[in-house]
């Protein structure tokens, strides 16, 4: 599959009630969370994840209403939304990559931060959230 393209966040990795390691569509966890986590919520249901042409992932986020030119300075805007976080992907002998950024070693053995967009049925995977494309 080539992932260029925008996406939205449809499933979350959460834990049940015995501490199990759950996925659960963002409906489902806005149904069961706290004050805590409703910023957390929001932001799986206000973002947009852009796969682009460039090996480069965009998350982007409206601009809250009221934003003065002033807070929007030093941001990136692209399609009218904010940028507030960029990494790469690639494809590599067949198979997406997506650069997660995590460092480090296991048993002495240095971890390579590329790790492979698993797919899920019409989503894709990228460490604890499933995208749903919803525009190529």
């Amino acid at each position: 599959m080539n992932p260029v393209g925008k996406w939205k966040v449809k499933e979350v990795i959460s834990f049940n009630e015995n501490f199990e390691m759950v996925w659960k569509t963002i409906d489902e966890l806005a149904a069961s969370a706290s004050e805590d986590d409703d910023n957390s919520v929001s932001v799986y249901q206000n973002s947009i994840t852009v796969f682009n042409d460039n090996g480069t992932v965009e998350t982007i986020m409206p601009i809250p209403e009221g934003a003065t030119a002033e807070e929007l300075e030093d941001v990136e805007i692209r399609d009218g939304m904010a940028v507030i976080d960029t990494k790469q992907w690639k494809n590599e002998d067949g198979k997406n990559l997506y650069n997660s950024e995590i460092q480090g070693e296991v048993l002495g053995e240095e971890v390579s931060p590329w790790i492979e967009i698993k797919e899920v049925g019409d989503m894709i995977e990228l460490e604890s959230i499933r995208l749903a494309r919803i525009e190529e």
